[in-house]
């Protein structure tokens, strides 16, 4: 734990110093992720109900702005993969679900990992839990357990499940809570893409005073933004 630990802030202090934001509009990390899934992108989004573009955008940005924490968070995850069984996936994702479990140092920790954010397209996990019957509706399958989750949430193909149902309930909170349509503004679906529940959001936007209220992007929207014509060009296969 204390080894762990120790690499948890080094990996955070790495990501301080290296900045969330890189300084090219777009990597070609990104460019070949959008070019190789052109495919599969349009028909994720055709199935959640959401704007190619938009979608493309959040998760290129996404792999544009990963740091070495999210490196080592990764990483940490996919040596759970390799080293623990079943039984334990089991009982991480029953811990997940039971809000009032001991607070003991090991199970605080499994729950840290509940907030992760993971794969190409780093979704949080506890997110991409809670729209999994969402994501299970679509495929037409049974939901998939916490270990075949995760490993396709690490795929660069599979995590598009995921990250299209996120996607979808950001723009569903919106409309539905705060009377917003924000379906085709990459920048602000890429903001609240990083920033937890959606719904939750949405609410504290609605107790917002009306001529206070302003939906700004942060410095992953203004990313989002700035890659938003090239990523709409690679779709497009030019």
């Amino acid at each position: 734990m204390l080894l762990l630990t120790g690499l948890m802030v080094a990996a955070a202090v790495a990501a301080l110093l290296a900045g969330g934001e890189p300084a090219a509009p777009l990597t070609e990390s990104a460019r070949r992720w959008v070019t190789s899934h052109r495919d599969a992108i349009r028909r994720t989004a055709a199935a959640y109900g959401v704007d190619p573009v938009v979608l493309a955008t959040v998760v290129a940005t996404e792999i544009d702005c990963r740091t070495a924490w999210d490196d080592m968070e990764e990483s940490y995850i996919q040596g759970l993969l390799r080293r623990e069984d079943d039984r334990f996936f089991q009982e991480l994702a029953t811990l997940f679900r039971d809000a009032a479990a001991e607070p003991r140092e090991a199970a605080a920790y499994q729950r840290l990992l509940y907030f992760c954010s993971v794969g190409p397209a780093q979704i949080q996990l506890r997110l991409a839990i809670e729209v999994e019957p969402r994501v299970a509706q679509v495929r037409q399958q049974p939901p998939r357990g916490l270990r075949a989750l995760l490993a396709a949430l690490l795929d660069p193909a599979d995590c598009l499940d995921s990250a299209g149902a996120v996607v979808a309930n950001i723009i569903d909170a919106y409309r539905r809570i705060a009377g917003v349509d924000i379906a085709r503004d990459a920048g602000i679906v890429a903001t609240l893409y990083s920033l937890g529940s959606p719904a939750s959001r949405a609410r504290q936007y609605t107790r917002t005073p009306p001529d206070e209220r302003r939906l700004q992007p942060n410095e992953m929207g203004r990313h989002a933004q700035a890659v938003r014509a090239e990523v709409a060009r690679l779709l497009d296969g030019r």
